[in-house]
């Protein structure tokens, strides 16, 4: 993760892939004073400048969510949106994989 933008409404987040190398075309955008994060598909100065069609997934007040749905974005170029059922699959399989990993520290 990278600050890119960071004012009193606002700060935009780029994601980096396990490379350390950015993911591009996708940005993290957190509403300060709400503490939401939104993903665009456009770099934006300030929260009020996300629309409908910059926005590609549900809001989300965990960054994690946030850089999940970039990285899976970022991924699969075919992909456009994530739907809150995407969002929810998504939180799964983060779940699934921390129970496991906790699992086996135990065994």
């Amino acid at each position: 993760m990278s600050r890119l933008i960071n004012t009193d409404t606002t700060t935009v987040y780029n994601v980096r892939k396990d490379d350390n190398t950015p993911i591009k075309g996708y940005f993290i955008v957190k509403d300060n004073e709400n503490k939401e994060y939104f993903v665009s598909n456009v770099q934006v100065a300030d929260i009020n400048e996300l629309t409908g069609e910059n926005t590609v997934a549900p809001m989300t007040k965990n960054y994690t969510d946030a850089q999940d749905m970039v990285k899976l974005m970022g991924a699969d170029a075919t992909l456009k949106y994530i739907t809150p059922e995407g969002l929810t699959a998504i939180r799964s399989a983060r779940g699934k994989k921390a129970w496991a990993k906790k699992k086996a520290l135990v065994s």
